[in-house]
């Protein structure tokens, strides 16, 4: 690890302007993309679970979640945010319920194996509508994307012992006395821990995008890839991909954004979108990272963790190929060109599903209070 924490810091030395440069790209990046989508999110999710409104919400979804999945109903909480806030969003809830012993060991290992994937703002938005000017193919990977994530959730429901001598069902006997503790909470106290606890994660995750841009901007410096390239083309399924392609799955494992990018500056072809799914569904190490930092604060495995995000893009590689020809796209209308990121569209979506996500919030603490006086009255 000293090794290449050497070899970094040489090439900041050597290559200064080139290494700024995509600094400062990874903050553009942080800025226009993940701060305005993701932090109120965060915030909003935040509130949620600080409100009892996850357990509310496990309440309901409990005889799907467990009998399917094998994790609480709350765990549905954490797959559902995850879905609409995306990366990595799905393993910070999956650390809170953890930490607050909501789920067993095994529970949360199952469920961060399928909760924490990308969001649909970033696929129809970044990918489908910015990189291949096509918002059917941004709905084809996102489908892909959600539907491989759920098989690989009713795959981990067969691994990992179950837990012995635990009552199924305790998550209902114990749900009305959390809620009700919940709802004696200072809400201006919930609020504010909320937001400086959401503030603090995205300036982590800030930190990991601007890092793994330069670790990007290294390898292409240090001609790796090429290295790699020169390497990988003596396997024919590798050498029929072309350099373009092995070189955006390359970068793209690495950070996806950048990956993505690279696969969508030329011709459009089926074997992109697979690609294109794969690395949406794997996430890349910088994702990982981001991910791990969560993790890191619970007992769940983080080797497991990322072995699941492979076989999560595996599996979307034979669903994408299965699922193309029903589509029937036109590749001539797909153009693989990065368009103007709007980023003032981009904050007032975000602010619009936030606000969305307050409103839902007051409207369930209302009825939780209304429950509880009744209960006192009784």
């Amino acid at each position: 690890m000293g090794f290449f924490i050497a070899i970094f810091n040489l090439f900041i030395l050597l290559f200064p302007t080139e290494i700024l440069s995509a600094s400062k790209s990874g903050i553009v990046l942080w800025a226009m993309n993940v701060l305005p989508t993701l932090l109120p999110f965060l915030i909003g999710t935040n509130i949620l679970i600080k409100t009892g409104m996850a357990e509310l919400i496990g309440i309901l979804l409990e005889p799907i979640m467990y009998p399917i999945f094998g994790v609480p109903g709350c765990g549905a909480f954490a797959l559902i945010s995850g879905i609409i806030s995306g990366y990595p969003v799905g393993a910070k809830i999956t650390q809170t319920l953890r930490n607050n012993n909501q789920l067993t060991k095994h529970q949360a290992q199952r469920l961060i194996s399928f909760c924490n994937n990308c969001g649909p703002l970033f696929i129809l938005g970044t990918i489908g509508t910015s990189m291949l000017g096509s918002k059917s193919a941004g709905y084809f990977i996102m489908f892909v994307h959600y539907f491989s994530a759920l098989i690989v959730g009713l795959i981990s429901r067969f691994f990992f012992s179950a837990e012995r001598n635990v009552d199924k069902k305790i998550f209902f006997h114990t749900i009305s006395q959390k809620i009700f503790h919940h709802s004696d909470k200072n809400i201006g106290n919930i609020i504010s821990e909320s937001v400086a606890d959401s503030i603090w994660s995205i300036l982590q995750i800030g930190g990991f995008i601007v890092l793994f841009s330069i670790i990007t901007k290294i390898l292409e410096l240090s001609n790796f890839i090429s290295f790699m390239w020169k390497f990988f083309s003596h396997f024919n399924f590798i050498s029929k991909l072309g350099y373009e392609n092995f070189s955006g799955i390359l970068i793209g494992m690495i950070e996806m954004t950048n990956g993505a990018k690279i696969l969508t500056m030329r011709e459009i072809l089926p074997v992109t979108l697979i690609i294109l799914s794969a690395l949406v569904s794997f996430g890349g190490f910088s994702i990982h990272m981001q991910s791990l930092s969560f993790i890191a604060k619970t007992d769940i495995n983080a080797h497991v963790y990322i072995f699941s995000k492979f076989i999560h893009a595996i599996i979307s590689v034979f669903i994408a190929k299965l699922a193309l020809p029903f589509f029937n796209f036109n590749f001539e209308n797909v153009k693989g060109d990065v368009l103007e990121f709007n980023f003032a569209d981009k904050i007032v979506l975000s602010f619009k599903y936030f606000a969305l996500t307050l409103i839902i919030q007051f409207i369930l603490i209302f009825i939780a209070m209304i429950i509880k006086r009744k209960k006192l009255c009784m």
